[in-house]
């Protein structure tokens, strides 16, 4: 007990003296230029902070940009895809101060917004989903096939089949699958599709009949194919619905751009965000500015 009090003694000392070194770092500028930029623009943000040197070999004071270290005097390109505050703050081991922040803000006046209805985007993918459960002899599509509802960034599918077990008897099972859908940003700034396997949930059973026939085992058969059934699908059959998934809400952000980029406009629109809701999917497509950040830096500071 007593080692734990002289190390919060001593904590407690080091920051005192951290935050008396902390109080005399002075903020001589911290500007984004410009402050307003629009989609897929650049701001330069430009700091210029002095430290006081310090005798005492334990406290070493640090200039933070966020959450990233910098130099006492520098500026970064920034590009961010929504109204942004930057903060600058001096940190040690175990005091902080912030110096001042910056907001950049987005001009989203430019834009077009369109939608793709719950509706339609079902109509695209079901096909492809119950595709991939035909064809197989030991496992029947049941009439009216999958179905594909939309809600927040997220892609349910409900599969209703009819499996045909060896030796056994016939058996239904309901495949309930989970996606994220959602938009990220690539390394130019613009916005890709993208889809990853969340959940599955299976659900086999059988008839009375087959449950009193097989003397009560269909609970030992039911339990294997379950578990059986959910990795083959999450492991496998997820990736690919996923990979369909994306490729649909792609193929329509691709004919959208074409459309809107018809006359060939000095800056061509690209896809700046999208949201996925239980209605559909809303996108929100801007002209680039023409200035971009190359790869490397664009992925460390986009917001």
């Amino acid at each position: 007990m007593a080692l734990g009090t002289d190390q919060d003694a001593g904590d407690a000392a080091q920051a005192k003296k951290e935050r008396a070194v902390l109080n005399k770092v002075k903020l001589l500028s911290f500007t984004a230029t410009p402050p307003a930029i629009a989609p897929f623009g650049v701001s330069t943000l430009e700091w210029r902070v002095t430290v006081p040197a310090s005798n005492d070999p334990l406290i070493d004071i640090g200039i933070f940009l966020d959450d990233a270290e910098v130099s006492p005097s520098g500026s970064t390109a920034v590009s961010p895809s929504v109204n942004r505050s930057y903060r600058l703050s001096a940190r040690g081991s175990l005091a902080s101060r912030v110096l001042g922040s910056q907001l950049v803000t987005v001009d989203f006046g430019v834009c077009q917004t369109q939608d793709l209805a719950a509706g339609v985007f079902a109509a695209l993918v079901k096909p492809q989903v119950d595709m991939a459960f035909t064809g197989s002899s030991e496992i029947t599509l049941k009439p009216g096939g999958s179905t594909v509802t939309l809600d927040t960034f997220k892609v349910a599918i409900a599969i209703p089949l009819e499996i045909n077990v060896p030796d056994w008897f016939d058996a239904d099972m309901d495949v309930d699958l989970s996606f994220n859908l959602f938009g990220r940003p690539t390394s130019v700034g613009d916005v890709r599709a993208f889809a990853s396997i969340d959940n599955v949930s299976v659900d086999v059973s059988w008839s009375l009949l087959s449950h009193v026939l097989s003397l009560g085992c269909t609970g030992v058969v039911q339990a294997a194919l379950q578990k059986q059934a959910e990795v083959f699908l999450h492991s496998f059959m997820g990736a690919t619905i996923a990979q369909q998934l994306a490729a649909a809400v792609q193929a329509d952000v691709s004919k959208r751009l074409a459309a809107l980029n018809a006359a060939h406009p000095p800056h061509p629109f690209r896809l700046q965000s999208m949201a996925v809701s239980g209605l559909g999917i809303s996108y929100r497509f801007c002209p680039s500015s023409g200035l971009a950040l190359s790869s490397d830096l664009h992925e460390i500071v986009q917001g």
